[in-house]
């Protein structure tokens, strides 16, 4: 009786170990990941498109860049030749891009975590970076 209760209890036990989870239905809805940011920015793609960005600035310090933060991405000098540089990991180096009114050429690149919607302005002082902040503005591809 005792070897009869074992097995069966050994074998109830192996069902236990089934999963017995249902299939998925194919009709069933699936779960779908939404970036935040996707309902506030619209970066436009084309040129003459409009559309709105995360726009935040920067300073070429190396906290803030590489080890290098007078050279961009483009291997453009920004402390010997200043000027009008914004950084963007989508639009191609050389790209105009009109931020309020002031126009900006893509010569650098952000972090890898930053996607197309997000520009980022060179500012030649600290204060002023600090200053503009990000803000969630209209943008307009130039050429």
């Amino acid at each position: 009786m005792r070897p009869l209760l074992f097995l069966l209890m050994l074998l109830l036990g192996l069902l236990l170990l089934i999963p017995t989870s249902p299939v998925a239905s194919q009709d069933a809805p699936q779960p779908t990941f939404i970036p935040y940011d996707i309902p506030t920015t619209t970066t436009p793609k084309q040129i003459g498109t409009r559309g709105i960005a995360i726009v935040s600035a920067y300073n070429a310090d190396p906290a803030q860049t590489d080890d290098s933060p007078c050279i961009t991405a483009s291997g453009y000098n920004l402390c010997e030749r200043g000027g009008q540089v914004v950084a963007n990991n989508c639009f191609a180096f050389g790209t105009k891009i009109e931020i309020q009114g002031v126009v900006y050429e893509v010569q650098d690149r952000m972090n890898a975590r930053y996607d197309c919607n997000y520009l980022d302005i060179y500012m030649e002082k600290y204060e002023d970076a600090r200053t503009w902040g990000r803000k969630h503005i209209e943008v307009t591809v130039i050429d």
